[in-house]
C-alpha cells in the first residue's frame, strides 16, 4: 500500500518537481491577483478565469504548505483572509532572511497600506470557488524562481534536518537522510512515547523514509486525491491500485478512469458498458498484474484536506471479484 502510493508518484511526476503537485483537478473557477501598489499607495484587484497553464504559473498546490500550525509563507491561498497574514509571516519568518529579493518587495508594503485589505470587497459568488495570488507593483510573488526553492524547503527539506542513518522502510535503500516521524498518510502515532520501539520516544525504528521516497510519495498522495477519491453512499475512501507487472504503453489517467467508472451510479448504463468491456479487457490482457487497495477514511475538517482520519485499509483486492457484483 505504501509501495504503492510512491510507485504512483513515479508514474505521474513531470520534470518538475512542484509541477506534479499542482492541483489541477481542484474545480477552480476563478484566480484574483491582489496587487499592492507602493506608488498609489493603494490595492488592486484583478480576477481571470481559471485554467491548468495559469495554476501551473501559480503553483496551485492547495494545502500542502499551509497546515493550522504552520506559518503560511505559502503566497497562494483559497481564504482572501488570509492575505494579510500571509505577507505577516513571510516578514518575521526565516525565510526573510535567506531570500532577499521577496523580502525587500514586501517591505515595500507599509502597515498603512496593507490595513486596507479590510475595505477590499471581492464579487465572487461563494458557490464558486477561487484562490487568491499577491503581487507588488504587478510583479507576482510567485514569479520569483527563489519562491520555488521555499516550497521545496516547507514540503521537504525542513523534515531532513534533523535525519539519521537508516534503511528507507520503502525502497530499502540504506540512506544517510532518514527521518521516521513524518509520511503523507499517518498509519501510526508519532506524539505518544509508548508507540515508539523501546519506548524511547525517539521513533527512530518505526516506519523510517527517505527523502527520495518522500517526494514521490508526495506527488503519488496528490494524483491519488485528484482522480481516485471516491464517494459510495456514505463511505469516503481511495483506491489505490499496486502494478505487479507495468502494462506496456501505460497510461495511468486513462487507467484510473477504467477504475473509477465502476463507483459511478450516475453513469449513463450504455457508457458505463462500453467503459466496463474496456476495463475487463485490460484485466484479461494484464492478467494479474495489478491489485487495488481501498483506503477508507473520515474527514475531520472539511477546511484542511489533510485532516483525515484512515477508519479501514483493505489491500491487494483482485479488481476482477467485482466484476460480477
Amino acid at each position: 500500500m505504501i509501495n504503492a502510493i510512491k510507485e504512483i508518484g513515479e508514474y505521474v511526476q513531470e520534470k518538475d518537481f512542484l509541477t506534479s503537485l499542482v492541483k489541477e483537478n481542484d474545480n477552480i473557477k476563478y484566480i484574483v491577483k491582489v496587487n499592492f501598489d507602493t506608488k498609489k499607495n493603494e490595492i488592486t484587484i484583478e480576477k481571470e478565469e481559471s485554467d491548468k497553464e495559469k495554476l501551473i504559473r501559480y503553483l496551485w498546490i492547495g494545502h500542502f504548505v499551509s497546515g493550522s500550525r504552520s506559518k503560511k509563507v505559502y503566497f497562494v491561498t483559497s481564504n482572501f483572509d488570509n492575505i494579510k497574514k500571509i505577507i505577516n509571516d513571510f516578514a518575521i519568518s526565516e525565510y526573510s532572511k535567506e531570500f532577499k529579493d521577496i523580502t525587500e518587495n514586501i517591505k515595500k508594503i507599509t502597515p498603512k497600506l496593507l490595513e486596507k485589505i479590510d475595505d477590499i470587497q471581492i464579487d465572487i459568488d461563494k458557490k464558486e470557488r477561487a484562490i487568491f495570488t499577491i503581487s507588488i507593483d504587478n510583479k507576482l510573488l510567485s514569479d520569483y524562481n527563489e519562491y520555488k526553492d521555499i516550497i521545496k524547503k516547507e514540503l521537504i527539506e525542513k523534515h531532513f534536518l534533523k535525519n539519521f542513518e537508516g534503511f528507507c522502510s520503502i525502497c530499502g535503500e540504506k540512506n544517510k537522510k532518514i527521518i521516521s516521524e513524518v509520511y503523507v498518510f499517518k498509519y501510526y502515532n508519532i506524539d505518544k512515547p509508548g508507540a515508539s520501539s523501546y519506548l524511547d520516544g525517539k521513533f527512530t525504528s518505526n516506519f523510517l523514509v527517505c527523502e527520495d521516497c518522500y517526494a514521490k510519495s508526495l506527488v503519488g498522495k496528490n494524483f491519488v486525491e485528484q482522480y481516485l477519491d471516491i464517494k459510495w453512499g456514505s463511505n469516503k475512501f481511495y483506491i489505490v491500485p499496486k502494478l505487479i507487472l507495468k502494462p506496456k504503453h501505460f497510461d495511468i489517467k486513462k487507467f484510473v478512469d477504467l477504475i473509477k467508472i465502476k463507483y459511478n451510479p450516475a453513469e449513463d448504463i450504455s457508457k458505463f458498458t462500453k467503459k466496463l468491456k474496456g476495463f475487463i479487457k485490460i484485466e484479461e490482457d494484464n492478467k494479474n498484474s495489478f491489485v487495488l487497495n481501498y483506503l477508507f477514511y473520515e474527514q475531520k475538517n472539511k477546511s484542511n484536506p489533510d485532516s483525515i482520519a484512515i477508519t479501514k485499509l483493505i489491500k491487494d483486492v483482485l479488481p476482477s471479484r467485482f466484476n460480477k457484483i
